[in-house]
């Protein structure tokens, strides 16, 4: 004869491990999209095992604010790149690799689009995203830092 027992699995949560001799249930976190991780800065800091304070730049002048810009910018999509379980390929000329286009506009500066680039493409920063919708969500909540790159 068999018993079944109903157990309620806390949100956010799923089964990770059952031992059958004890009946201990561990549950494990369901992992979060990349995109509900990454809210900050300081995230893709923790994402990547780095210290947010050597990203600071404590200067007026706009060489080292550019490069201190491309540091933190680079970190940015290395974050989200190594979030899906594809990676940038520059041999493959059929893998769609994403990058930031952006204008100054009278309103400010502005996403114009985010444009897709084979390897073929006279281009090769490792500021380009393997997926569109992580370089959309990047420049929503970094382009003051994107901005720096050409201010």
């Amino acid at each position: 004869m068999s018993k079944t027992l109903k157990i309620n699995i806390p949100e956010g949560f799923k089964i990770d491990s059952f031992n059958q001799e004890t009946g201990d249930i561990s549950f494990a976190p369901i992992p979060k999209d990349i995109m509900e991780q990454i809210q900050s800065f300081e995230d893709v800091c923790a994402l990547t095992g780095k210290n947010p304070e050597d990203y600071v730049c404590n200067s007026d002048d706009q060489d080292d604010i550019a490069a201190n810009a491309l540091k933190m910018a680079l970190l940015i999509s290395r974050a989200y790149n190594e979030s899906c379980n594809k990676k940038l390929d520059w041999d493959n000329d059929n893998q769609p690799k994403y990058c930031h286009c952006y204008y100054k506009s009278s309103a400010g500066w502005s996403l114009s689009f985010v444009d897709i680039w084979r390897s073929n493409a006279i281009c090769g920063s490792r500021l380009y995203f393997v997926e569109s919708k992580h370089a959309q969500d990047a420049w929503n909540k970094f382009s003051h830092i994107y901005i720096n790159l050409i201010k």
